[in-house]
């Protein structure tokens, strides 16, 4: 999958399911659901393959941000039980779109 693909698709699902707008995701927004959903667009680019530098060059940030999220999301996934809930929904919607891809 190409890298603008990746994001597009990531970036619809984490909207979708998070309820929060793509715009929002994307922007600067401090507000606790948005910065879960953004951190859920950031895991799961890296899931998809996609690298650090790549991903930070997409969504408009420094790769040492996007160090910290993947490097402090479990942690954060452990403390707020619904961001690791739409995680595994997300990871497992992401499994199946790869399988009926190949």
């Amino acid at each position: 999958m190409e890298k603008l693909k990746i994001l597009s698709v990531c970036l619809d699902l984490v909207s979708d399911e998070c309820e929060i707008d793509q715009q929002a995701i994307l922007s600067e927004c401090k507000n606790e659901d948005v910065v879960d959903a953004r951190h859920l667009l950031v895991k799961l680019m890296s899931e998809c393959g996609l690298y650090p530098s790549t991903i930070a060059l997409l969504i408009g940030c420094t790769s040492r941000n996007i160090n910290a999220i993947l490097s402090g999301f479990k942690a954060r996934c452990d403390r707020r039980k619904l961001l690791r809930m739409n995680y595994e929904r997300l990871r497992k919607h992401i499994g199946s779109i790869y399988l009926t891809e190949q």
